[in-house]
């Protein structure tokens, strides 16, 4: 694969946001640690690669033509954020700050970039591809493919939703704090911290997983949890003010009106993607 281009994605910083979570002396250690794995990631690449452009996924809008290759350096929600500006230019994830950061979908640490570059060159390792997800409301796409999961609830979280679910001809009124839906990519997520069972990164189906629900009285739900076949989909009909979708974390927020349906379904634009032999067993 030729890597004559490449644009570097990283993670930007808040101290104000993060001195929320952190002290300030931890949050500096923390920031000091992604600064050193990005100057490292692009030591790498201006001694491999004849043009390196790097942006802040904040400032992301879209990825240009002529780039080769992306490269993220961040953890997942780097990935997630480039993946939303993605169609085939294939991500090469790395963590900058692995013990901290999960990095599910990230290949590399800096240190090792060098190495993995010159397999991506000599072809000795090609991008995987990972199903996505479609989000539809009327036939038409709402937002772009999502690789993650997407949370449908209100956007109270002291509030319940009222809505609709529908796969196949089974259909089912139901209450509770809403749905998680994964693919196999974003099983091992919200959808497992909700008790589901995360499934195979590369797996195709989509599954549905109702969180805390709260039947009417008198009423049972039969349909908490099931899957989609890969060319089925799910259909939820919001009843109530607020429902909302919140999309791979909170890269899209939507807000649902009274009575609209939106339905997901397997996209037609899987994500190329750089990962370990390890990553793809999962």
């Amino acid at each position: 694969m030729k890597l004559n281009r490449v644009l570097v994605i990283h993670k930007g910083a808040s101290l104000t946001e993060s001195s929320k979570l952190f002290s300030r002396v931890e949050w500096l250690k923390r920031r000091r640690q992604h600064e050193t794995s990005l100057y490292e990631v692009l030591q790498a690449l201006e001694a491999s690669v004849k043009h390196v452009e790097v942006i802040d996924r904040e400032h992301l809008r879209h990825i240009p033509s002529y780039v080769d290759l992306i490269v993220t350096v961040g953890g997942d929600g780097t990935v997630l954020a480039a993946s939303h500006a993605l169609k085939d230019t294939p991500v090469l994830g790395v963590n900058s700050m692995p013990g901290i950061s999960v990095g599910h979908f990230c290949i590399s640490h800096s240190d090792k970039l060098k190495a993995v570059l010159d397999q991506i060159a000599n072809d000795k390792i090609k991008p995987s591809f990972l199903p996505r997800m479609q989000i539809l409301s009327n036939g038409r796409p709402i937002c772009t493919p999502v690789l993650n999961d997407i949370l449908f609830t209100s956007n109270s979280p002291a509030e319940s939703v009222y809505y609709w679910i529908q796969v196949g001809r089974k259909k089912e009124f139901q209450r509770g704090s809403g749905l998680w839906i994964s693919g196999g990519p974003g099983s091992s997520a919200g959808f497992s911290s909700a008790r589901g069972k995360s499934f195979s990164i590369t797996s195709n189906v989509i599954k549905y997983l109702v969180r805390e629900p709260c039947p009417l009285p008198k009423k049972h739900y039969s349909m908490l949890k099931g899957s989609i076949s890969p060319r089925g989909q799910l259909t939820v009909t919001s009843v109530s003010e607020g429902g909302t979708l919140y999309v791979d974390g909170s890269i899209h927020c939507i807000g649902l009106k009274v009575g609209q349906s939106f339905s997901v379904t397997a996209s037609d634009q899987p994500l190329p993607i750089f990962l370990s032999k390890k990553q793809l067993g999962r």
